[in-house]
């Protein structure tokens, strides 16, 4: 007698091997977004199966930062290893799925730093000590080499073309980001922010730019509401969150001197709020500029 088959033990173990995988998540090629994005190149071969992460286990990649990703959106990650014929040269290709561009912008624009060595590929790109990080659509891609020497960013610039070409649709940056000033802006400093914006839930998302403008330094907001009413009741409730401090109204809206923000000149055009914050008292007329050039910047 098998007494293994027949065990009471064994055939609890057996059933909850059934039932783990049939409510184990089961990832096909089809049911991955990213899956499709891996490139294809002469020479380089996968080290072994990509490995794919999703919002319940991307603590496991990612343990550090999994919540910013997440908080951004993130859909799915396709983590790959490659190896070159004949080399001792490997690189390490991440792909994140963050659901739309705005997202992927979102991500992406908050890991940059404006004196990034910024390439042209897919939407942006840069390069930094055998790493190249790009935005293509709504994917986040990081590619790292390990060993490969002065042909380093030949390598990372073909695979990071290869995944680009496979993302339709126009490569572009969210258009809301034309509508900051473009005089005294800190080039490639624009963020947008997808939750919490300025630190209140009620304001949602937003977008960011940095000024330098002589020995002056501040910032651009503006936040687009989903019509002219949400954006009125916003700009109500922010105001009304700064009760206690100096709040004067303005022909183009409000001026809050505020404790944190220095000056907040705030102003609004249909659905959008815009505003400038940390203008010194002696500029505050250059931030009046400011707002009216984004209110003009909005075409009817």
């Amino acid at each position: 007698m098998d007494l293994k088959r027949n065990h009471p033990v064994c055939l609890l173990m057996n059933f909850l091997l059934i039932a783990f995988l049939c409510i184990s998540p089961v990832y096909s090629e089809e049911e991955s977004s990213v899956k499709s994005l891996l490139p294809e190149l002469e020479s380089w071969t996968l080290v072994d199966s990509p490995q794919i992460y999703h919002t319940e286990n991307l603590f496991e990649y990612i343990n550090g930062a999994a919540e910013s990703y997440i908080s951004y959106g993130f859909k799915e990650l396709i983590v790959a290893e490659y190896k070159i014929k004949d080399k001792d040269c490997d690189v390490v290709l991440e792909i994140y799925d963050m659901g739309d561009d705005k997202n992927g912008f979102g991500i992406y624009s908050s890991e940059r730093y404006p004196d990034s060595h910024f390439i042209s590929i897919g939407t942006q790109g840069y390069l930094e000590q055998g790493t190249l990080i790009f935005l293509t659509g709504r994917y986040y891609a990081k590619l790292m080499s390990f060993e490969c020497g002065d042909e380093t960013g030949d390598y990372l610039k073909n695979f990071s073309e290869k995944i680009s070409e496979k993302v339709p649709g126009e490569h572009r940056f969210p258009s809301e980001i034309e509508l900051f000033p473009e005089q005294g802006l800190v080039k490639n400093s624009e963020r947008f922010i997808l939750s919490n914006f300025l630190g209140y839930d009620f304001l949602h998302s937003g977008f960011t730019a940095d000024y330098h403008l002589g020995e002056n330094e501040f910032s651009c907001f503006l936040i687009v509401g989903k019509d002219e009413a949400e954006a009125k009741q916003m700009l109500e409730k922010y105001v009304k969150s700064k009760e206690g401090q100096d709040i004067k109204e303005t022909p183009y809206g409000f001026h809050i001197k505020d404790r944190y923000y220095e000056n907040i000149l705030l102003a609004r055009k249909g659905k959008y709020i815009f505003g400038v914050l940390e203008i010194d008292d002696s500029f505050k007329e250059t931030g009046q500029k400011y707002l009216s050039g984004m209110i003009e910047n909005v075409k009817d």
